[in-house]
């Protein structure tokens, strides 16, 4: 019996130009950065963030509520509310201004905490 091989190598001159551009948006899609906005109106807004390779997203923020989301880093954001006259556009940034932090490391204990603090618990 001849082993069946699972997937197939395709050299890279036999692709054509749509596989290409599709392997590019993978690619774009994969570099995105996490950002963050908060709501400090008191109405409701429609966040849009249009980026790069097609990228789109859309959500509606309640007032003082934080959305977190991914997105290319070319990426603008718009903040839109309604009013009188339909809707407005409050405001447009560059998705690198949300962009968070990374998180940093946690320090661990110093040894002998759990005799030191009488509040420390313990899962048993």
């Amino acid at each position: 019996m001849v082993p069946i091989p699972l997937h197939k190598e395709i050299p890279v001159n036999c692709l054509d130009s749509a596989t290409l551009d599709r392997c590019e948006t993978i690619n774009a899609m994969a570099a995105q950065i996490d950002c963050g906005y908060r709501n400090t109106s008191d109405r409701m807004v429609i966040l849009r963030c249009c980026g790069p390779t097609e990228f789109y997203l859309e959500r509606v923020v309640f007032p003082f509520e934080v959305l977190s989301f991914s997105c290319p880093p070319q990426s603008e954001v718009e903040i839109w509310t309604h009013g009188l006259g339909g809707p407005e556009l409050l405001e447009t940034v560059h998705a690198e201004g949300l962009e968070l932090p990374e998180p940093t490391a946690v320090a661990p204990l110093p040894l002998g905490f759990e005799e030191q603090n009488p509040w420390w618990l313990q899962a048993g």
